[in-house]
């Protein structure tokens, strides 16, 4: 007896002589992909985040900044200096 949520299951030969796998694809397979992939996702960052320590993600969020309004402060002054 077959269950409503497995995909119906087909073997094929391919010309190539390959054996293949077909089944049907319905909206609640995406669905549940979706639901797979924001998890590992999710997991991912959590094991990610814990080895990183607080100092490197402060470095990593302030240092762009950081630069970036150096080359701004360098701006204005060139422009003052050759102006």
């Amino acid at each position: 007896m077959r269950r409503e949520w497995e995909p119906e299951l087909s073997v094929h030969r391919h010309p190539s002589g390959l054996l293949v796998l077909r089944f049907r694809v319905r909206p609640r397979d995406y669905l549940a992909l979706a639901w797979m992939t924001s998890a590992l996702a999710t997991l991912g960052g959590a094991l990610g985040s814990g080895l990183e320590t607080s100092d490197e993600v402060r470095e990593a969020a302030y240092t762009y900044h950081r630069e970036r309004r150096e080359w701004k402060e360098n701006d204005e002054n060139d422009e003052k200096g050759s102006g």
